[in-house]
């Protein structure tokens, strides 16, 4: 299979999604984890898995990664089934997200620059820096949620700690670079740099709800959103661990 459309879904409709069947995609390669409160009718829209709601949808795209490890296809493409209901406009656009259909390398589909400062930027309370090809620049030491009271650990809350305890001897950086929503195209190679172990692992410490009166969101989702790119453009020596 040359690519694959995999949607992290909850609660939205998904008839939109034919939208994408003009770039390659299909009902046949596209696959749909849906974390929804009731079952919902996707009318032949792909593969449908349902999963708990852990992890927002970085527990999606690990549970896809782990599921087809044997058998990626070329390109794997990671979306949110309300990217456009939420998102249009706002952090991107539909030339953007048909530039990131099209596109055969590790590509960010969000857009613009302009979009990204007027909207994201904006409304941040750290200090975020805009790259191009839709990436975010953030300090490491504001990539740690530990002080936060209203969001929950129960394994990792910072960027250092996670990658300090999965890989030996990382990179050091000052600065974490990422993509919001971890919306991108992913070549397999880039993927198969790492075991399915340690997909394994990063969902295993995904797999569980925090209940109120903390954020639904787990810490450690924003954490692993933090790393993908960090992870698919090095090539990290893994933990024994």
């Amino acid at each position: 299979m040359d690519k694959s459309l995999v949607v992290s879904n909850y609660n939205t409709e998904l008839n939109w999604l034919k939208e994408t069947y003009s770039h390659g995609f299909s009902h046949e390669n596209t696959f749909i984890y849906d974390k929804s409160d009731k079952e919902m009718d996707f009318n032949r829209l792909g593969w449908i898995t349902r999963v708990p709601n852990y992890g927002a949808n970085q527990y999606d795209y690990i549970s896809f990664i782990i599921d087809h490890y044997d058998n990626l296809p070329k390109m794997s493409y990671f979306i949110k089934g309300n990217l456009f209901s939420k998102h249009e406009n706002y952090y991107t656009t539909r030339e953007r997200f048909s530039q990131m259909l099209d596109s055969e390398e590790l590509f960010s589909g969000w857009q613009d620059k302009q979009l990204l400062v007027d909207n994201f930027c904006h409304t941040s309370t750290t200090p975020l820096e805009i790259l191009r090809d839709g990436r975010l620049r953030q300090p490491i030491g504001w990539c740690s949620f530990g002080g936060n009271p209203s969001m929950e650990s129960r394994y990792f809350s910072d960027h250092t700690s996670l990658v300090n305890s999965f890989f030996v001897n990382p990179p050091p950086t000052d600065v974490i670079e990422f993509v919001p929503s971890s919306l991108m195209a992913v070549p397999k190679e880039n993927i198969l740099r790492y075991s399915k172990n340690l997909y394994q692992k990063l969902k295993d410490i995904l797999s569980y709800k925090p209940e109120p009166p903390f954020n639904p969101t787990c810490t450690e989702a924003f954490v692993i959103e933090r790393i993908f790119w960090f992870m698919w453009t090095n090539n990290l020596i893994e933990s024994d661990q």
